[in-house]
């Protein structure tokens, strides 16, 4: 038979859990199926019916002494360390594992380092999670680490020939000669428009102009390229991008950016696209 030591020790743990004893000095353990209440809810021939549970067979659940809910509190307890000791190893097992793929692969090592993408560290972190890395999952993520490093370049010498917007440029209409850099439909209270980001060379140097695209243009660009488009399954004016355009326009500069302005009410335009 337990001490009276050993019984209060198993009534703190007890208590400790959030369970009540009663005056009887046991548990009550509500039954899981029925929730304690003895019956369950069903349907049958479309009607709700009132069945006795099957689990606690009507009894509402059972009663324990002490002893037997503190050694299931520590066995609970003891199940959960061992658990959680099994993750911890798993995820060392894992990190190891990734570390040992990526030490053995320069590629994908180059690939993931110093990468901003999220994609590739998304790809990054579910390596080191799970250990793994599968030959789909290693061409994507250096395909896009090779797309990356083409956008970057791309910023930077966008950045280095970046100029403010010349004088001659602002508050009056003037003939604009740019580079289509891409577009996008925009919707407004007068309807869908077809909107464009224009690179604007000028002394070495370029400024970038926002504005709409005028209809003459999108429509060139729709006849030019329908059958491609068709084919394609596409927007014929996705290949208006790269398109040399010019236009007589008045520019307003941007509060915010020297370089960087708006055009609009864009006439006598004319569209070389893109080889």
């Amino acid at each position: 038979m337990a001490s009276q030591k050993t019984i209060d020790r198993w009534t703190q743990e007890v208590q400790d859990a959030g369970y009540e004893i009663k005056p009887s000095g046991l548990i009550f353990l509500p039954c899981h199926r029925c929730g304690g209440s003895g019956v369950f809810h069903y349907y049958a021939m479309g009607a709700p019916q009132i069945g006795t549970c099957f689990r606690c067979e009507g009894g509402r659940g059972q009663h324990v002494s002490v002893e037997v809910m503190a050694k299931r509190i520590r066995q609970r307890a003891s199940a959960a360390r061992s658990a959680a000791k099994k993750r911890a190893a798993q995820k060392v097992a894992a990190r190891e594992a990734a570390t040992r793929i990526v030490l053995a692969d320069a590629e994908l090592r180059e690939a993931f380092q110093g990468s901003k993408n999220d994609f590739i560290r998304r790809i990054a972190r579910k390596m080191f999670h799970f250990g793994e890395i599968t030959e789909k999952q290693r061409a994507a993520v250096i395909k896009a680490r090779a797309g990356e490093r083409k956008y970057e370049a791309a910023k930077e010498r966008a950045e280095e020939i970046a100029i403010d917007i010349p004088t001659e440029f602002i508050g009056k209409r003037t003939r604009i000669i740019g580079r289509v850099v891409s577009t996008k439909w925009k919707d407004s209270d007068y309807g869908f428009s077809l909107k464009m980001l224009l690179a604007v060379p000028f002394n070495g140097g370029e400024f970038k102009l926002w504005g709409t695209v005028p209809s003459a243009i999108v429509n060139a660009t729709e006849d030019a390229f329908a059958e491609q488009a068709r084919r394609e399954d596409a927007d014929p004016v996705i290949y208006l991008k790269g398109a040399s355009i010019s236009f007589d326009a008045k520019v307003e500069v941007s509060q915010n950016d020297a370089g960087f302005g708006f055009f609009s009410r864009p006439t006598k335009s004319e569209v070389t696209f893109a080889a």
